[in-house]
């Protein structure tokens, strides 16, 4: 009986573990539309991690092109303007 315990909850962690790391590996976009060229964000497509406060976010882009351009920048917010989904600093 205490083998069958210890395995299920073995079991009950490692899916517990699964989902956490699956969800933060899918890493949902906040936005619909990239924040460079204004296009719908492509599903799975490019994304950058985007920190407000002690959060982080993640942002879709349409393409790599724009994903480059928006890694570029020191400041993208500032040159892009807001994106949907992102709360304001």
């Amino acid at each position: 009986m205490k083998k069958l315990v210890v395995t299920m909850s073995l079991l009950v962690v490692a899916a517990v573990a699964f989902s956490t790391v699956y969800a933060v590996a899918a890493g949902d976009v906040v936005n619909k539309k990239c924040p460079v060229a204004k296009k719908d964000i492509k599903a799975g497509g490019p994304s950058s991690d985007v920190k407000v406060g002690d959060k982080t976010y993640t942002v879709g882009f349409c393409c790599d092109n724009c994903k480059g351009k928006w890694d570029a920048e020191k400041d993208p917010v500032k040159k892009f303007g807001p994106v949907d989904g992102l709360p304001k600093k």
